[in-house]
Formats: C-alpha cells, structure tokens, sequence
C-alpha cells in the first residue's frame, strides 16, 4: 500500500526563488547563461524607442531638409563668379560640414545616451536581475544607436547630392553609406562610453568633438593622424576623390595642388592614409574605445535607489 500523501487542490506549490526571471523561454540560469544571452531583445528595445514614429518621421524630415540645405548653398556658391564648379563646392561641403560638423552630431544625438537612458529611467537594475549581463546591455544598446545613425546619416549625404543634381559619378553614391556606417561606428563609441563614464555625457561629447578634435587636427605634422577625424576624412577622399577629379576641374586642381586643409588653411594637410589603413585604423579605434566602456559598465556599481 503506498504512503505517498496527496497534496489538497488548493495547496500552493513551492517557488524556486533562486533561479532568474526569464528574458525567453527556456533561458538558461544566471551561472549557465550564454555570452550575449538577450542582445537581440535590448537591441530591440532601443530600435523601438529609436524608431518611434514621429521621432521617425521628423529625424527623415531634419535629414532631408539639410541635406536640401546644404545642396542649395553649394549651387548658390558655385553660381557667384570666380568661384569652383558645382561638383567641387558638393565634394568640400560634404567635408566640411556633412564629416566634421553633422555626422558627429547625429551620432552625438542617436548614440551618446543611449547608456546613459538606460541609467536615467532606472531599467539597468531591471536588466541585472535578468539573465542579461552588463556587458549584452551597453552593446545591445550601443548597436541600437548606430544603426539609426547610419541610416540617418546615408540620408543625409545622399540628400545632398540627390538636391544638387550636379551629376555626381555612381561611385559618390556607394560610397557616402560606407563613410556615414564607419562615422556612427568610431563617434557612437566614444559618445557612448562617454555617456556611461559621465554623468553629463552630452556635455562631455560636445568638449571632444569641437575642442579636442579641433585642437588635435589643427595641430602640424603628424600629430592630426591622432584625431578620428583624419582618418574618417583619409576614407572619404581616397573613397571619392578620384570619381570627384573626373568630373571637377576645380578637384583635380586641388588634389594637384597642396591638398590644403580648408578647415584650417594655416596648418600644413598630412597626406592622407589609403581607404583599407583608415578603414582598419577606424575599426581598432571603436573597439578599443568599447572595451574601455565594457570595462566601466563591469565594474560600476548600481543601486535600486539613487
């Protein structure tokens, strides 16, 4: 005869309260879990906030608009007397104010707090108690910034030569995502460790793109190669200046001439690095820059309650 005592109906069954909430189905304990385990879902919590309809829609409208903007501003240029064709004024706008003034601040904007949000509506703890290390949410986090950037920023660029209509060789157009993808790449980095190691990462951001990258590329000789910019600016000539030059008398004579800096016509330009160093330096730079923000979110402590 058996023993075994049947519980009553409405008896509550015990809870295992040691094992973690669940990000899917089936996930593994917090001890067990895999690397990366629940990137796809933060990502996608940050592309939904991201991607928000009218922040959509009006970040298109912004895009379009000054990318319109700057369009029209070359023609404008390039119609005064004595002044490059059109195809020139495009290619040093897209220098001067596309890679050094708006791609750093759209990936400012897009990918700088998306950290430090994490911090402010006080979902990391919520994360932590999940089986989502710290390490899946500041990259989850961080994919989710770039990704708009770069869209946004290929908008942009492409803005601009769609409303110049100056005729631009295909190799422009393939070649402006590339440059914008490794722009929101190497600057969403920094602005976003700078975002997890300050409290005022937009601050903090703002001080590096227009004080210490101003002052590091204006400095002479070989000192500017330490400034992203170099390298951002050496991918987009060696990606364009030869489809540019084809086609525009006044870029063939200044890629001819002393290739001076037009930012800063004081300081004597380094000559550019070829596509694949700029390309390869850019890549080591973000992720040296990630393992330093990796590094910070590990070891900082954070408390249900400020």
């Amino acid at each position: 005869m058996s023993h075994d005592v049947i519980p009553p109906a409405d008896a509550k069954q015990p809870v295992e309260a040691d094992r973690p909430i669940d990000v899917a189905s089936h996930a593994p304990r917090r001890g067990m879990r895999a690397p990366l385990a629940g990137f796809l879902i933060v990502m996608g919590q940050g592309l939904r906030e991201a991607l928000q309809p009218k922040r959509l829609i009006v970040s298109i409208a912004i895009m379009v608009g000054l990318g319109a903007a700057i369009a029209f501003g070359a023609r404008a240029e390039a119609d005064r007397p004595f002044r490059r064709d059109l195809l020139f004024q495009i290619w040093e706008g897209i220098d001067l104010w596309v890679l050094q003034i708006l791609l750093p601040l759209v990936a400012l904007i897009l990918v700088g707090p998306v950290y430090s949000r994490e911090l402010r509506q006080r979902t990391m703890v919520y994360h932590l108690v999940r089986p989502v290390s710290r390490t899946t949410v500041f990259l989850a986090r961080f994919v989710s910034g770039v990704l708009p950037a770069a869209v946004f920023g290929t908008l942009l660029c492409l803005s601009i030569i769609a409303f110049a209509d100056a005729g631009a060789p295909p190799e422009v157009w393939t070649a402006l995502p590339l440059l914008a993808f490794f722009a929101a790449l190497v600057l969403g980095a920094i602005y976003c460790t700078l975002g997890a190691i300050f409290k005022r990462g937009l601050i903090a951001g703002l001080l590096y793109t227009f004080m210490m990258e101003v002052i590091v590329a204006g400095l002479p000789g070989n000192i500017q190669t330490l400034s992203v910019r170099f390298h951002l600016r050496s991918l987009y000539h060696g990606l364009v200046d030869p489809a540019f030059a084809e086609r525009s008398e006044g870029v063939r004579s200044r890629i001819d001439g002393t290739m001076q800096s037009a930012s800063n016509p004081l300081v004597e330009a380094v000559p550019f690095d070829p596509p694949q160093t700029a390309v390869m330096m850019l890549l080591g730079i973000a992720l040296a820059i990630l393992i330093i923000g990796v590094t910070h979110v590990r070891s900082r402590d954070f408390a249900l309650k400020d």
